[in-house]
């Protein structure tokens, strides 16, 4: 209180000054029609500015509730999509259900951190251990692949980059079955090279580059880009220029990819020498 006291009295004539204006202009406008309407044509532009102001901020808190919510239906849509199911074969008994196991599931992330200007880039997403999150799951968007988890804590999770040196990723061109290698050469975040494709498969630019399949992390056919140029590397293979399909210095939500069966697959894979 004393405190208050002292603030008051060093500022007494500002207080005075800011009374006795409030004051005069009260007496101005109530005494004098011509002041009157510039005054509330003051006041209202004052209210309409800060109200949309404030109705701004609303909408964009709005939408990336919106955002968060339809990446969330998005994860629980592709779940039930037919890629996610594996079909047991005509020697097997169907189940009650649909007669189909889901191999895999999908849960949304937001990206908190990225980087695209290095030669080894990482990502951060809001999803971790407490969410399930291990590592060696695929990461990708609407758009096609971004990465594979690393590392997890409670709550977050470190991505590997699709746009890193370090990480290869099975891939190949959508009207073959032909696979190869698809790595980042470390120069422009928006293209990556798919390498050892035969030298007698058909190539055209705009061709689509997906996943194989051949890997116990992606699921086949997510998209990673489109051809743009290639060239024979080694004599008998081409090396392909893609043109990613994801922008990476835009990513916001991503969906992390669990396959079901791959501890399945990988205690098999072990247990016969692969």
């Amino acid at each position: 209180m004393k405190e208050l006291f002292l603030i008051l009295k060093r500022f007494s004539h500002v207080f005075l000054f800011i009374l006795f204006e409030s004051l005069a202009l009260i007496i101005l406008f109530q005494k004098n029609d011509y002041h009157r309407p510039l005054a509330v044509n003051a006041l209202q532009r004052m209210s309409y500015n800060y109200y949309s102001r404030v109705n701004r901020l609303r909408e964009y808190f709005a939408l990336r509730e919106t955002n968060r919510q339809l990446a969330e239906e998005n994860a629980r849509l592709r779940s039930l999509l037919r890629s996610a199911y594996r079909d047991p074969g005509k020697g097997f008994t169907p189940m009650a259900d649909s007669g189909k196991l889901r191999q895999y599931e999908y849960m949304h992330a937001r990206v908190v951190s990225n980087s695209v200007t290095s030669q080894y880039n990482y990502l951060t997403i809001d999803k971790g251990s407490d969410d399930g999150v291990t590592p060696d799951m695929a990461v990708a968007t609407d758009r096609g692949v971004v990465g594979i988890v690393v590392s997890v804590s409670p709550h977050f999770s470190l991505v590997i980059s699709l746009l890193n040196r370090d990480l290869k990723v099975s891939g190949r061109l959508q009207g073959s079955r032909e696979p190869g290698t698809v790595e980042w050469p470390g120069r422009s975040y928006k293209r990556v090279v798919l390498k050892d494709i035969p030298h007698d498969i058909h190539i055209l630019p705009g061709d689509t580059v997906v996943t194989s399949g051949l890997s116990s992390i992606f699921p086949e056919k997510l998209w990673i880009g489109f051809v743009e140029k290639y060239h024979i590397e080694g004599g008998s293979f081409y090396s392909v220029d893609v043109l990613l399909a994801n922008d990476f210095r835009k990513l916001q939500w991503v969906y992390i990819i669990r396959n079901r069966l791959r501890t399945e697959q990988m205690q098999l894979e072990s247990a016969s020498g692969r």
